[in-house]
């Protein structure tokens, strides 16, 4: 089994220091939170150039990305039932 952490409990890191991180503690993986501001820059915008960038630092750090997350609400109640009386 691998094991990957959320940049949700790290937001003030930039790519370097999250790897870093992950290495230190012994993780397997990273899973970057997009559509969120964090200062490691992964963002669905992000230029190709970026992109290769982070895969890069990614690959040189034996650190892999093994998702990217997007920001998410739990519903409440009301808002779950509405969804599936609409559907």
């Amino acid at each position: 089994m691998k094991y990957s952490f959320m940049t949700f409990s790290c937001p003030e890191l930039n790519m370097s220091e999250v790897l870093a991180l992950a290495k230190r503690f012994g993780y397997d993986g990273i899973e970057p939170r997009v559509e969120d501001n964090q200062k490691h820059g992964v963002e669905v915008n992000a230029s190709p150039e970026k992109r290769r960038e982070v895969k890069q630092q990614a690959i040189d750090s034996g650190i892999a990305i093994c998702c990217v997350l997007r920001l998410s609400f739990s519903p409440t109640p009301i808002q779950r039932s509405r969804t599936l009386i609409m559907r």
